[in-house]
């Protein structure tokens, strides 16, 4: 499982380097200049490769960051029921670059809100043409569930560290999507299977990624 420590000490180890390395090395720098003064043109050639020697370490330093920060989003979706919805959904959000388990379960969940209003809304353009329909009637509620109360309370669990209530919220909306999908059983096609097994994958990875809380 990983922690916030995981997520967010390795970048913070990278980052603090170049300020380790000026506390050691400056002072002794600065000591050297003042007894030893350079002559102008041997001056300027040690400061240009000073800041030569700091640019190539500032671009090791970001390409860490950087494969660290992948490798974060890569472990966390490998164990999740379905990688590839994972890592399509994380990272064509920008927050996920910089975010810890607890910002990719809320990029998670945004994915679930915005596939969930997607699937009620085509519900409710289906109504229009068979207002009785029973089925389309019980999918109008099954996701007016899902926005009006697993949703938010994924929100609001993951953000006091609530694991199990985080977990029971996306764990329902998956419940809702197959509920909705099962009232048109039987039939070769129908405009909301696609739509339904959307929310469902995102829904269940949303849970993977909560259950890795630690």
């Amino acid at each position: 499982m990983f922690s916030l420590k995981t997520y967010g000490l390795e970048s913070l180890r990278l980052i603090s380097l170049p300020c380790l390395y000026a506390e050691r090395f400056i002072p002794q720098i600065v000591l050297h200049i003042i007894k030893h003064p350079p002559n102008y043109q041997s001056f300027v050639l040690k400061m240009k490769n000073l800041m030569c020697l700091a640019a190539v370490l500032i671009f090791f330093i970001q390409t860490a960051i950087l494969r660290t920060e992948a490798n974060i989003i890569a472990q966390t979706c490998q164990k999740t029921p379905n990688p590839p919805v994972c890592l399509s959904s994380l990272k064509s959000d920008p927050r996920s670059a910089q975010a810890d388990i607890y910002g990719l379960a809320i990029i998670m969940v945004d994915v679930v809100k915005a596939k969930s209003t997607t699937t009620l809304n085509q519900i409710n353009q289906l109504l229009k043409q068979s207002p009785r329909d029973k089925g389309l009637i019980d999918c109008a509620d099954r996701y007016n569930a899902v926005l009006k109360g697993d949703v938010p309370e994924a929100y609001e669990a993951i953000n006091v560290r609530r694991r199990m209530f985080a977990l029971d919220g996306m764990n329902d909306a998956v419940n809702e999507a197959n509920g909705c999908e099962r009232n048109f059983a039987g039939r070769s096609s129908h405009p909301l299977t696609k739509l339904n097994k959307d929310v469902a994958d995102v829904a269940s990875v949303a849970a993977a990624v909560i259950n890795q809380f630690g």
